[in-house]
């Protein structure tokens, strides 16, 4: 097992714990999800984190805003993602597809 998805087991963990007493709003629970993409994204599951972060990214401006600085990071790791994942700029889940400014 790859060592950033193996060491994700304690940030799941945790996330599950937020849910449960913070909510799923609170920003400590969006910047553990951001975590656990990030594990993802390492761990060459680059489909699995452009989904999660895309997820992320609509629940960052809802709740925090565009110009907040954790979704100014959603987005940019979502615009470098699809080019690891060989996308094209075109294709669904590209640059062109991110909320917000850039």
């Amino acid at each position: 097992m790859n060592e950033a998805i193996a060491s994700s087991r304690p940030t799941h963990a945790l996330l599950t714990d937020q849910l449960q007493v913070l909510g799923p709003n609170h920003p400590d629970t969006l910047d553990t999800r951001g975590g656990l993409a990030r594990c993802l994204w390492q761990g060459g599951r680059t489909e699995d984190a452009i989904t999660a972060l895309h997820a992320l990214l609509a629940d960052q401006q809802r709740v925090l805003g565009p110009n907040h600085p954790g979704t100014v990071i959603t987005r940019n790791n979502l615009a470098q993602l699809p080019g690891e994942a060989g996308r094209t700029f075109d294709e669904p889940g590209s640059r062109r597809d991110l909320p917000g400014e850039l």
